[in-house]
């Protein structure tokens, strides 16, 4: 009837108002991967497993996109497996989302362009924003071994024609071959902004100590067809989606939207449709549930 057909819309209305990652409106953060391409091989990275030419988005679509998310606060250019600041168009990117009153996280190499570049960064952003140079070691030895084609010193030089605003911050993950390392002295010439991570994988497992290399991404790669594999048989779903829990979307290079960097990884060009429960999505299922979460750590495999 009529009536149960109003009722019905009545409650699907209700039910998107009331999920954070299906209405535009209520989204808080919005994570972008500008490009999708990068400037280093970092073995554990998927851009250097699956690399592509895809291309990028013109700067006005882009704005397009950031005027359809009216509440958000904060937009976060730390892609899993790009370098952002490789888009043509950065300066007027980031430019724009600063005109709009919005903070920024950049995560970097900072390894593009020349330090006239970085000084114009530094201009553009201001004391809520968090600039991340990702450094993982103190010696051109060491960093090389997961920034693999980096130049420790020419980080360090953009980092210096950048910093001034107390916005630039270390990022740095230990991994097994750099866990002995003091960074203190790294820590100082950020002025004590760090952001440490710490990398799952093991000595003997994804890093071989006689050729001193970090195995490559595909090393683990079989471990997630495990967990598909073991996931078609479980029925209970506990899922704990931290881009609900923080009312954000990710947004590819092309303009797709999805729940997380992760879930556009893994699942390439599918579509995510913003009206469809998260948790009837596979990858969420294996990925973000409660007991794939622990079976994933136990495996040490990252996402």
């Amino acid at each position: 009837s009529l009536k149960e057909r109003i009722r019905f819309v009545y409650i699907r209305l209700a039910q998107m108002d009331s999920n954070s990652l299906n209405t535009q409106g209520n989204i808080k953060t919005l994570e972008i991967g500008l490009i999708d391409a990068c400037n280093l091989s970092c073995p554990m990275c998927s851009h250097t497993l699956k690399p592509s030419k895809e291309g990028y988005l013109p700067l006005d679509h882009w704005k397009t996109i950031i005027n359809q998310y009216p509440a958000v606060t904060r937009v976060y250019l730390v892609s899993n497996r790009s370098e952002n600041t490789l888009y043509p168009h950065f300066l007027a990117f980031y430019t724009f989302l600063k005109a709009k009153g919005l903070s920024v996280t950049l995560s970097t190499n900072g390894l593009t362009h020349k330090p006239e570049w970085w000084k114009k960064l530094r201009e553009v952003s201001d004391s809520t924003d968090q600039i991340r140079f990702a450094i993982d070691g103190i010696e051109q030895s060491t960093y090389e071994m997961y920034r693999v084609g980096g130049s420790l010193s020419k980080v360090l030089r953009n980092h210096t024609s950048f910093k001034g605003r107390g916005n630039d911050w270390l990022q740095y993950i230990y991994f097994e071959h750099n866990r002995h390392e003091d960074i203190s002295g790294l820590v100082s010439l950020f002025q004590g902004r760090v952001k440490t991570l710490t990398s799952s994988y093991a000595e003997g497992k994804y890093f071989d100590s006689a050729t001193t290399q970090v195995k490559p991404r595909k090393e683990f790669i079989v471990k997630f067809k495990a967990l598909d594999n073991l996931f078609k048989y479980k029925k209970d779903f506990h899922i704990k989606c931290v881009s609900e829990l923080n009312q954000e979307h990710f947004i590819d290079h092309k303009g797709r939207t999805y729940p997380c960097c992760f879930w556009a990884d893994e699942r390439g060009s599918d579509t995510w449709d913003l009206k469809y429960s998260f948790k009837h999505h596979d990858f969420c299922k294996r990925v973000c549930d409660k007991f794939s979460t622990q079976l994933r750590e136990a495996w040490q495999v990252e996402l």
